[in-house]
């Protein structure tokens, strides 16, 4: 009876070291480091493409805001010049407006018209 209660005290302790041996425990231990290091990786790769998914939409952003700070330049330049155009055409149409009242309230003639005599001037 002796040697039953010793073989099944030792079949109990083998039981509950196989789990605990060298072989499988290391298996186990492979395993548990192969997922953590493949969810590492998964995370890692997801953060990198995050990040630079980040970078790329700011460098966009600033590109556009580049290009919006030269075409409002550029608008300021062309209003500019409009205003320009706008300031020489008022003088051009109101040499008109003048000449159009000189000559038909005025009865004033323009040089071209001047009908000359035929004079010379002679100096003798």
């Amino acid at each position: 009876m002796n040697d039953m209660k010793q073989r099944k005290s030792e079949d109990v302790r083998l039981n509950e070291e196989s789990a605990a041996l060298p072989f499988f425990s290391s298996s186990e231990k492979e395993q548990q480091t192969k997922k953590s290091t493949f969810w590492f990786v998964t995370v890692l790769v997801v953060m990198s493409i995050l990040l630079m998914l980040s970078v790329a939409s700011t460098v966009g952003l600033n590109e556009k805001a580049v290009e919006i700070s030269h075409l409002k330049e550029e608008i300021k330049a062309l209003e500019k010049q409009r205003d320009e155009y706008v300031s020489e055409m008022d003088k051009k149409n109101d040499m008109v407006a003048f000449e159009q009242y000189a000559i038909n309230n005025l009865g004033m003639l323009k040089g071209s018209l001047i009908q000359d005599d035929d004079r010379e001037d002679k100096i003798e």
